[in-house]
Formats: C-alpha cells, structure tokens, sequence
C-alpha cells in the first residue's frame, strides 16, 4: 500500500512539473546515404526513444534508463492527426543547429540559400546553419531542442478537436 501511494506522489510531481515548467525536448535527426535516424529525449536518461531505418523497414525502440524496453516496427497509422498535434503543441525556446553537404556544392548553397530566406520566417530563438562545400557525401545532420508542456497540448489537442 505505502508503494502505491509512493507511485502516486511521483506521479503528481512529474503532472505539477508537466503543468509548470515542461520538459526539455531534443530531436536528433540524420540522413546519411544509406542511414536514417530520429532520436527524441524526454526527461534523459528516465526515457529516451529512437527511430531506426534498418533494411528500410523502421524500428522504434524505448529506453528508460538506458535500459531497452521495446522494440518495434513501425506501421503506417493514419489515427493520428500530425498537423494537428503540431499545431497544438505548447513549446518555447526552440532551437535548431544543422549541418548538411553534398557532393555537389551547387545543392550545397541552393540550400543553404533556400534555408536562409525559410528563417527569416520561422519563430525561432537560435538557428546555426552549417553548410559543408567540400563533402564527399551527402548527408544532413539535425539537433532541435525546445522546452514542450506535454499537458498543455493535450488540452489543446482536445479542445481543437
């Protein structure tokens, strides 16, 4: 009994802490030429999830605590509403660094020229853009972080519904 209780307190902690303060978001995303991942951290180390492209087929894989706790393929749902879930999310202090390069240098600055026009328009604290001219591959490499109240945007998920 005292241990359900105990659950029960640390649950309310992390809701206050959720409510209040939010919880640090990082997304580290890269392309390679035959890889492909996305890493998302959520109160790291408690939990920590990865996408992983193997063989093309995607996997889903959970941590907590370093521990792996799932693994999974990932199936194409079409439940979920992405654009709304984004348009709903309650984030602040979001940031971007991106490294990129391509064999071709002219790919190289087309972008870095078409990212160059796209910050201008996007509300964000921090944006490095670092183009690679001399690269022997190509590849693009992204760390995002921002601070996400998750209970904030569930209740405005639902109330946009």
């Amino acid at each position: 009994m005292i241990l359900l209780y105990l659950l029960l307190i640390i649950v309310l902690i992390l809701i206050i802490i959720d409510f209040t303060l939010g919880f640090r978001l990082n997304l580290l995303a890269g392309l390679d030429e035959k890889d492909m991942f996305i890493s998302i951290k959520c109160m790291y180390p408690f939990l920590y999830m990865l996408i992983n492209v193997e063989d093309d087929i995607p996997y889903l894989y959970v941590y907590l605590f370093k521990i792996r706790i799932y693994r999974s393929k990932l199936k194409k749902s079409r439940k979920l509403k992405t654009k709304k879930l984004l348009k709903s999310a309650d984030t602040s202090d979001f940031n971007i660094k991106s490294t990129y390069g391509f064999k071709d240098p002219s790919t190289t600055g087309f972008l870095y020229g078409v990212f160059g026009i796209i910050t201008g328009y996007v509300d964000v604290a921090n944006i490095e853009i670092s183009p690679d001219f001399m690269s022997d591959t190509d590849y693009i490499h992204m760390d995002a972080s921002t601070n996400l109240k998750i209970g904030h945007t569930i209740i405005n998920y639902f109330k946009n519904k």
